[in-house]
């Protein structure tokens, strides 16, 4: 399996990537993959679909998975927490215009610390 993945990622890098390509191109690039490995073509998309080969390919060579970093300390996370609690738990679109309005309020107020007092 891991000599598959190697080859279909030569393959794809070779013929320079595959989701750009046009239909045609994508076809031949599947059916050179199809003939020298014996896969089946709807197994073979899908795998070029959702990656599986490159994830297989990290494992074998003993990569982690990629993690995302912080945008938010601790700090400002509790504060980001809570407002989103005060405001009903909505939706980053709807939370966002909120903040920007009413987070003088609770500065005012000192309901909630702000990230420039906790600091």
């Amino acid at each position: 399996m891991e000599a598959k993945n190697q080859l279909l990622f030569t393959m794809i890098r070779n013929n320079g990537g595959y989701h750009l390509r046009s239909k045609k191109e994508k076809g031949i690039v599947l059916d050179e993959y199809c003939k020298t490995t014996g896969q089946n073509r709807k197994s073979v998309i899908l795998k070029i679909r959702t990656g599986q080969y490159v994830k297989s390919m990290r494992k074998e060579k003993g990569e982690e998975k990629r993690k995302r970093t912080k945008k938010y300390d601790k700090d400002v996370s509790v504060v980001l927490i809570t407002l989103w609690y005060i405001f009903d738990r909505p939706c980053g679109e709807r939370l966002h215009p909120l903040l920007q309005t009413e987070v003088h309020r609770f500065e005012v107020n000192s309901l909630v610390k702000t990230p420039k007092q906790v600091l």
